[in-house]
């Protein structure tokens, strides 16, 4: 190749690549000016205006259903199942008989251990007479007297076993499912069934020790169940506890609940709200008007400019997030306080695309619509 081809083809590339160079600083001078001028679509809310209220401070808490009585019916002696008295699920009575075991030898052994306090009785009289005329010693009266004690112990004892093989009901309740069955051998404390008083029941549950000032005897308390819902019933608080937990700081309280009705078993996991006599002045929000966050919960207020959107339709509104302390919570609702005021148009929808001084429209009325589609 000839000098001049080569200095010819050179200069080509050079300005080939001059051009492309060029090109692009062009086109990246028109993207930045295209992008300083270019302001985005304002985001479509939901709205509501801020307003006070006055709530009063409720404590919610999980509690658990507990019979007031209740007991696993277990045999004191060891014995053969002879009979079962009661069907599984049915009511029974205080002292009702529900088990009964073979007590046929120890029945046997109450006639012999009569039939000796029979002997025992008339030596002890013969001797207390001879006594009296010097013809025995007082040592031989001292053996029949403790011959005859023992023997109205040795009977008492007896009785007192008989009775234990008759297993009663040592208060009226529900009787579960049974656990044994006729010819079993039951030993002390085999579960034979569980024995529940279901007409008065406690729900126990747990609460912060700092709101132990709010709680008071016989307040009532609001109970409500998965199992029933919709449904709410009342109890009264009848017991808090004199110690506060030392690992969670929390302290134990029980209120008694009706169940004549036979609605809650015990075992059972319940809501409980109690209303306390602290009054709040809080602006009450939608929980969705809320930004949690753990660097502190949020709200976005908005402002009205006099600029209208693209299509006339709406006015722009600017954003601004907010710091607001959540003090309270309610059904569907926050009660919060902190830097908002009554007439603050706070946002509801879509705080997720937006920012501090973000461009909004407000459109309340498609939200509606939308719901009412729903």
């Amino acid at each position: 190749m000839s000098r001049k081809m080569s200095i010819f083809t050179a200069a080509f590339v050079a300005l080939v690549v001059v051009l492309i160079f060029g090109f692009q600083h062009v086109k990246q001078g028109i993207i930045a000016d295209k992008l300083a001028d270019y302001s985005p679509p304002p985001v479509s809310v939901t709205t509501v205006s801020a307003s006070t209220d006055v709530w009063v401070k409720e404590l919610q808490a999980v509690g658990a259903i507990v019979a007031s009585q209740g007991v696993n019916v277990t045999p004191q002696v060891s014995g053969q199942l002879l009979s079962i008295n009661f069907s599984s699920g049915e009511k029974v009575e205080q002292g009702q008989l529900l088990i009964q075991l073979d007590d046929s030898l120890t029945q046997a052994e109450l006639e012999s251990s009569k039939a000796s306090l029979q002997l025992s009785e008339v030596d002890y009289k013969r001797k207390k007479e001879l006594r009296k005329t010097n013809n025995i010693s007082q040592s031989d009266l001292d053996r029949a007297t403790a011959k005859l004690a023992h023997d109205k112990a040795s009977i008492k004892g007896i009785e007192t076993t008989i009775d234990y093989m008759a297993i009663k009901a040592p208060f009226s309740g529900v009787v579960g499912i049974r656990m044994v069955n006729l010819g079993d051998y039951l030993t002390p404390g085999q579960a034979i069934i569980s024995l529940q008083n279901l007409d008065v029941l406690f729900v126990d549950f747990t609460t912060p020790a700092t709101n132990l000032p709010l709680l008071k005897m016989g307040e009532e308390v609001k109970v409500y169940s998965d199992a029933f819902k919709g449904s709410e019933f009342s109890a009264k608080i009848i017991a808090i506890d004199n110690i506060v937990d030392q690992e969670s700081r929390n302290i134990s309280v029980r209120a008694l609940l009706d169940n004549s009705g036979g609605d809650f078993l015990p075992g059972m996991y319940v809501t409980v709200k109690v209303e306390t006599e602290q009054k709040n002045e809080i602006i009450p929000l939608p929980n969705v008007a809320v930004s949690y966050s753990l660097y502190g919960d949020s709200v976005f207020t908005l402002t009205k400019t006099d600029e209208k959107n693209a299509t006339g339709e709406f006015y722009i509104y600017i954003a601004e997030r907010k710091t607001i302390d959540v003090v309270m919570f309610k059904a569907d609702r926050a009660g919060v306080s902190g830097d908002i005021q009554p007439g603050d148009i706070v946002v509801t929808s879509n705080q997720q695309q937006l920012k501090n001084k973000a461009r909004v429209i407000v459109n309340n009325d498609a939200s509606k619509q939308s719901s009412a589609g729903e």
